[in-house]
């Protein structure tokens, strides 16, 4: 009796181990989930979504000189931002942690077009009670949003004379710009005045009330208003391929990783270089006179400029005015959050884990926040600075899924349990639907039905398990495991049908195909008893 009870012990603590199991998530690049030696990673990768912008930054000169020939440079910057989601995070699910020798795991995971997760539908199923799930997906999309707030003028303090201006070129482009603008105004206002008459005299025509005059001025009021509209178009155009000589736009991608949150959109160099050479610097009295001496100045001081605009060749005198320019062109963006930010910092890396107090382990995601892309013109260490004085230049609201602190859903299983957990996610991370289910005491009670019809089955199985996990499950021939595995699979199949005819309250429907498996299941019981018989 003593051997027997250590023997039915042994058995039930290492039946007991076998049926715990767990979702095991982590990030990507950690552990078992690091490429070493040219091996393949291990698990199925899903990505945790960020809010990216794609920024249009455009910096346009606008005037050079006010009303009294006096230098008054100014520019005018626009800003449009559309706010998308991309992967900020990776994880690695190893959907072979919810297997033990006593489950049959399942997974179904789904993302989205950018690699985002968007749902998983996760299941240990025991072999004493099957349980299926049921795979739900949602598509949701974000809406886009662009916003184009200019930033008005700017104004740089007038510079003295002999030092820097608009040059003669710059003043061109933008007397063509003027009168390119001027013109287009005209024709809109034609066009507006034309379109006007058009909509006056067609309300006539429904009332029958137009006069022979009237329908005449009518057809040729149409075709005025169609060559308006070209018009309207063909300076449009033209204006806008003016802009080109005295304006620049960038377009850049930001927050490019997730922790992220200060935006540097000063002009790149080269751009920044475009800017200042519409510039000149105007004679002085210790330069040569003539007639080329403004040209000849302007070629000097070209074979004097720095390779970084608004710094001053070394031994030179130092350059206010490109100081200023520089300064000028600055623009400085923050990612912040609307609301009381967490204790845990944006896209931190330090994840929960397993530990001897909490071994819950599961699918880590982020419910995005309320946040805020700031955009001003003057910053500090502390940020952009903002007051009556100096307002925000561009704002728009966003959800922020990287400023929240990361969540994760645990799913373990043990003994009879058939816990499934099905979550679907909105492309922004937010979580949709969840459901998670502990079906222990179910379980229990479908474990107990069927085994009361198949009860030296059932009981022959679980004593052949448990004697596989000692030695001398080694030492076992390898027809009786094949044997094994076959009626395991014949009885989970038994189990699922019966399961779904209670679902669907029928049992007729499964009725045939219970009665073939029951057959097979004996005939391998049978091979099973032959085997062992030949073995002893």
């Amino acid at each position: 009796m003593g051997k027997l009870g250590s023997l039915l012990c042994l058995g039930s603590i290492v039946f007991a181990a076998g049926c715990h199991t767990r979702l095991d998530v982590k990030p990507d690049g950690e552990g078992d989930y690091v490429n070493k030696g040219g091996k393949a990673r291990i698990g199925v990768e899903y990505g945790l979504p960020m809010v990216q912008f794609n920024l249009a930054v455009t910096r346009t000169l606008v005037k050079c000189q006010d009303e009294r020939g006096q230098t008054d440079i100014r520019f005018s910057t626009q800003v449009a931002a559309e706010p998308h989601y991309v992967v900020g995070e990776r994880f690695v699910v190893d959907y072979e942690s919810l297997s033990s020798w006593s489950k049959i795991a399942g997974l179904d995971l789904q993302t989205y077009d950018n690699g985002t997760l968007k749902s998983i539908n996760a299941s240990a199923e025991d072999q004493s009670a099957a349980i299926i799930g049921d795979v739900v997906k949602v598509g949701i999309g974000v809406a886009s949003l662009v916003s184009k707030v200019p930033f008005g003028v700017q104004q740089l303090a007038p510079e003295q004379p002999g030092e820097w201006r608009c040059s003669e070129q710059t003043k061109r482009k933008l007397d063509a710009v003027t009168i390119a603008k001027d013109a287009l105004e005209e024709t809109t206002k034609k066009l507006v005045q034309t379109t006007d008459t058009v909509t006056r005299l067609e309300s006539l025509a429904i009332l029958n009330a137009l006069s022979e005059g009237d329908k005449t001025v009518l057809a040729q009021t149409k075709a005025q208003q169609s060559e308006l509209t070209k018009q309207v178009a063909a300076v449009d155009k033209a204006l806008a391929r003016l802009l080109t000589y005295v304006s620049v736009k960038e377009e850049r991608v930001w927050p490019e990783k997730v922790g992220s949150t200060q935006l540097n959109a000063d002009p790149l160099p080269a751009n920044a270089k475009f800017l200042k050479d519409l510039f000149e610097k105007t004679p002085s009295n210790t330069e040569t006179q003539g007639a080329e001496g403004g040209t000849a100045t302007t070629q000097a001081s070209k074979e004097n400029k720095s390779d970084q605009p608004g710094t001053a060749v070394a031994g030179s005198k130092k350059d206010v005015f490109l100081e200023k320019l520089m300064a000028s062109f600055q623009l400085r963006g923050e990612l912040v959050p609307l609301l009381e930010p967490s204790t845990q910092s944006p896209g931190s890396t330090s994840y929960p884990g397993p530990n001897k107090e909490d071994k819950r382990t599961g699918l880590y995601y982020r419910t995005p926040i309320p946040a805020q892309l700031l955009i001003c013109r003057v910053v500090s260490s502390q940020g952009c600075i903002v007051d009556d004085d100096l307002p925000k230049a561009f704002r728009v609201n966003v959800m922020a899924p990287q400023l929240a602190p990361l969540r994760v859903l645990p799913m373990t299983n043990g003994m009879f349990q058939n816990n499934a957990l099905s979550a679907t996610f909105r492309e922004n991370g937010s979580l949709a639907t969840f459901k998670y289910e502990d079906k222990a005491a179910r379980g229990k009670v479908l474990s107990e039905t069927v085994a009361a019809s198949m009860d030296s089955v059932l009981a022959y199985r679980d004593a052949r398990q448990a004697h596989k996990a000692s030695e001398k499950a080694a030492k076992q021939q390898a027809g009786l495991d094949e044997l094994d595995a076959d009626i395991a699979r014949l009885e989970k199949q038994k189990k699922i049908a019966a399961l779904n005819a209670e679902l669907e309250g029928s049992a007729q429907d499964t009725a045939v195909e219970t009665a073939r498996l029951n057959a097979r299941i004996a005939l391998l019981e049978a091979q099973r008893k032959l085997h062992e018989l030949e073995g002893e």
